[in-house]
């Protein structure tokens, strides 16, 4: 479960490839941030329903779906050079990320409670150790060396998850969704922080290796 999470999880490290994406789209720096950072709205929205909608379906299915789905939009995304049809496929995996995360929680917990912080930092990896490796294939090989390294680690993960993780089944209880909590201000200041805060850090990337090789 900590190496699905840290799959799925790769997709959070391309804020270091904003200049990669800028000159493979032919776009300005603004839509290239957009589609390094768009991730952080959209889980903002997904997490408040999505893992409660999926909670009643077979734990392991779910995830086996998700990383199915994200392996083949970043194999589509390989292929796929008009920005805006390249930005629906970034969002599609995003959307469902929450989805799997609860679900490899909700496993860990239910046959090693006290290995879930494995969970979490498999996440942690994703995003930081999966940014040196994107960063590297990124600047070193170009845009679709990345992409083919997002399907290649989830199709990975797939094929281990499909391999030894028991079936698990969702949860009989009636579903309870969040969306209320949409309407606090304290939800929409953590969006918008949150939202500016990715947006920094993909700036901050963009303009280091830039630096760097100089």
């Amino acid at each position: 479960m900590a190496t699905v999470c840290f799959a799925i999880s790769t997709l959070l490290s391309l804020v270091g490839l904003i200049s990669v994406i800028q000159v493979y789209f032919d776009v300005s720096i603004y839509f290239a941030s957009l589609y390094a950072s768009i991730f952080a709205g959209t889980l903002g929205v997904s997490s408040l329903f999505l893992p409660a909608l999926f909670s009643h379906f077979e734990k392991k299915k779910l995830i086996l779906a998700v990383l199915l789905i994200t392996a083949v939009c970043n194999l589509l995304d390989i292929f796929i050079t008009d920005y805006y049809i390249a930005l629906i496929f970034r969002i599609i995996p995003v959307f469902f990320y929450p989805v799997a995360v609860s679900s490899a929680l909700t496993i860990v917990g239910k046959i090693s409670p006290n290995d879930t912080n494995k969970v979490v930092l498999g996440i942690s990896a994703g995003s930081i150790l999966g940014l040196s490796i994107t960063s590297y294939l990124g600047l070193s090989h170009g845009y679709q060396s990345a992409m083919m390294w997002y399907c290649a680690i989830n199709l990975v993960a797939f094929i281990l998850t499909y391999l030894f993780v028991p079936n698990i089944e969702g949860n009989k209880g009636p579903i309870a969704l969040q969306v209320s909590h949409a309407k606090s201000k304290l939800f929409l200041f953590s969006i918008l922080y949150v939202f500016c805060m990715i947006v920094g850090i993909s700036i901050t990337y963009n303009y280091i290796p830039t630096y760097w090789l100089k």
